[in-house]
C-alpha cells in the first residue's frame, strides 16, 4: 500500500482558530475528527486539500490564504517552530526548517540552496488529488515569513518571493504580507534570502533550551518515521479507535480485531507485516495525549495519568521519560519557558 501524505494536526486545529478570528465561514464545512484530534496526530493531506477547495468555494475570495498568513498563530509548526525560537541565528533556523520539515507537513518537499547573494528557499508541492490549492502555498509560504518575521521581533527580511501562479489578490496584501517584490507565474515556489540575513542571532534564543527542543524533535522525528498514520492505513484506523476509548479501558486486541471484523490473528498477522505490533500504537495514543494535556496548565498531572489510560503514576512517569527524556513535570516547565 503507498504511503498517503499527512500534516500534523496541530496545523489545522491553528488553521481553524485563523478562520474563526477572521470570521471566515467554514463551520459547514471542517471535519468533525479535526475537533477531537490529538496535536501530535496526523490528517491526511487529502482531506486537507479538500477542506481548501471547499473554503474557497464557499467564501468565493481568493486572497484567503494571504489572509490566513498574516493572522499565524505560533503554534502552527508545532515542536519545529519550538525548536527554531532556540536556534542561535537565522541560518541555523533555516536548516533546522528544511531537515525538520516533513515532521510538520508531507504537503511537499522544502530544500535550501546558498547562491552567492542568497539563501533560497523552495518549495515543491506534492502530486496528489485533489492538488494543493494556490491559496494554501500563499498561506503556507507567507507563514513561514511571518513566523520568521515574529522570533525575529520583526528585524528580518526577505529579498523576493517566487510564486508559479498569477495573483489572487491585489498588490498591497502582497506587499503586507511578505514586505518584499513578488515575481508571479514563476517556475518555482521560493523565497529569496539576503545572506546579511542570516547571521542575525535570534533575540530570545537559549542555548540549553535549544539543545532541549533539538533532542525533543530528533526524537519525534524517529517517531514519525517509525509510525507513521497514513489515510485508509489499518494503524491509522487503529489509533482512532485507540484515541476516541479513552480515559475509558483501551479495548483488548480482540476487541480491536471484532471492531474491525477480523481475527485477532489476522490484526496482529497484518501490523506485524507492516513492522508495528498492537502496543505501538497504544503507546503512541497515550504519549501524542500526554504531550497535548500537559499544555493545558489547568490539568494536575493526575488527571493526565487518567486520561491517558494508565493505571497508575508510576508508569506515566517511567514512560513519559522514555518518550522526552524529562519528566511531565520538566516538560511542562520547559513550555512555560517558550
Amino acid at each position: 500500500m503507498n504511503h498517503q501524505p499527512t500534516v500534523i494536526a496541530s496545523y489545522v486545529k491553528t488553521l481553524t482558530k485563523s478562520l474563526i478570528d477572521l470570521n471566515i465561514k467554514h463551520d459547514t464545512i471542517v471535519p468533525l475528527a479535526w475537533s477531537s484530534a490529538s496535536t501530535d496526530s496526523r490528517i491526511p493531506l487529502s482531506q486537507i486539500n479538500t477542506f481548501w477547495h471547499s473554503l474557497v468555494s464557499l467564501n468565493a475570495d481568493k486572497s484567503l490564504g494571504l489572509k490566513v498568513a498574516l493572522n499565524i498563530h505560533n503554534n502552527s509548526f508545532h515542536q519545529l517552530g519550538l525548536l527554531a525560537q532556540q536556534c542561535k541565528n537565522l541560518e541555523e533556523a533555516w536548516k533546522m526548517a528544511t531537515q525538520f520539515y516533513r515532521l510538520v507537513s508531507e504537503a511537499g518537499t522544502l530544500s535550501s540552496e546558498i547562491t552567492e547573494e542568497h539563501f533560497v528557499l523552495t518549495f515543491e508541492p506534492c502530486k496528489i488529488v485533489p492538488e494543493l490549492t494556490v491559496q494554501q502555498m500563499e498561506g503556507m509560504m507567507g507563514a513561514v515569513f511571518q513566523y520568521a518575521l515574529s522570533i525575529m521581533e520583526g528585524d528580518f527580511q526577505l529579498y523576493s518571493v517566487e510564486l508559479q501562479h498569477p495573483p489572487t489578490s491585489n498588490s498591497s496584501l502582497y506587499h503586507k504580507v511578505f514586505k518584499c517584490p513578488i515575481i508571479f507565474n514563476s517556475r518555482y515556489y521560493r523565497l529569496y534570502i539576503p545572506k546579511s540575513e542570516l547571521i542575525k542571532p535570534i533575540p530570545l534564543a537559549s542555548e540549553s533550551m535549544r539543545k532541549l527542543h533539538l533532542s525533543v524533535t530528533q526524537n519525534k522525528q524517529l517517531e514519525y518515521e517509525n509510525l507513521r498514520r497514513p489515510e485508509g492505513d489499518l494503524h491509522f484506523k487503529i489509533y482512532e479507535l485507540l484515541r476516541i476509548s479513552l480515559p475509558e479501558k483501551i479495548p483488548t486486541l480482540d476487541e480491536c480485531a471484532t471492531n474491525f471484523h477480523t481475527s485477532a490473528s489476522t490484526l496482529k498477522r497484518k501490523l506485524k507485516k507492516s513492522g508495528m505490533c498492537y502496543s505501538d500504537i497504544i503507546n503512541q495514543v497515550r504519549k501524542d495525549i500526554a504531550f497535548q494535556l500537559l499544555n493545558d496548565h489547568q490539568l494536575s498531572i493526575n488527571d493526565i495519568v487518567y486520561r491517558t489510560g494508565f493505571t497508575c503514576s508510576t508508569n506515566f512517569y517511567r514512560s513519559f521519560k522514555k518518550w522526552s527524556d524529562l519528566t511531565p513535570v520538566e516538560y511542562r516547565k520547559s513550555r512555560a519557558i517558550n
